[in-house]
């Protein structure tokens, strides 16, 4: 194994468990009725799994500067986990981000809303997340975590459905 490929894989590793610990979290959270930081916490999940993406795509070209790739934006993390819904692995991704960017950015949005009180808004942060909305959010998470730990990941870019997603999905 390469050493870049060993690289990522730790990485990957560590992304996801901490995304494990982020939705834990926020599951404890929601049960105790604190669904706007459920909520922020299941999308901090979904951030760590797109960091994953995103580290691969880095492994992939060392020189990439792409604009879809930036660990410290929010935004782009959601994206890359949406990205590499569509395309199994985030390919075609100059066509497939700017497409679902703007999900991503609603949702940073809504989650903003949860946590900061605005002078001028007249909503509680707290009353902003409605528990429905706060479980869905926490349902995709742990739906992405599963998906990467069933995901196999090659060192040439190819990436294939693990033992369990492979017997279980119609047509595989």
């Amino acid at each position: 194994m390469d050493e870049g490929f060993f690289e990522f894989t730790q990485a990957r590793e560590k992304c996801l468990r901490h995304a494990r610990r982020l939705a834990r979290s926020g599951e404890l959270i929601f049960k105790a009725g604190g669904y706007n930081i459920a909520f922020h916490l299941g999308l901090l999940s979904l951030e760590e799994s797109g960091k994953i993406f995103m580290f691969f795509a880095k492994y992939k070209d060392q020189s990439a500067s792409s604009k879809w790739i930036d660990i410290k934006n929010h935004v782009l993390k959601i994206t890359w986990v949406w990205v590499a819904a569509l395309n199994d692995g985030g390919e075609d991704l100059e066509v497939n981000a700017p497409r679902v960017a703007e999900t991503s950015a609603l949702l940073h949005e809504i989650r903003q809303m949860g946590l900061y009180v605005d002078a001028k808004a007249s909503t509680d942060p707290v009353k902003v997340i409605s528990a429905k909305l706060a479980k869905s959010v926490l349902m995709l998470a742990y739906s992405v975590i599963m998906l990467e730990e069933d995901r196999v990941w090659g060192p040439d870019g190819n990436v294939s459905l693990g033992s369990y997603l492979s017997k279980n999905i119609p047509g595989n």
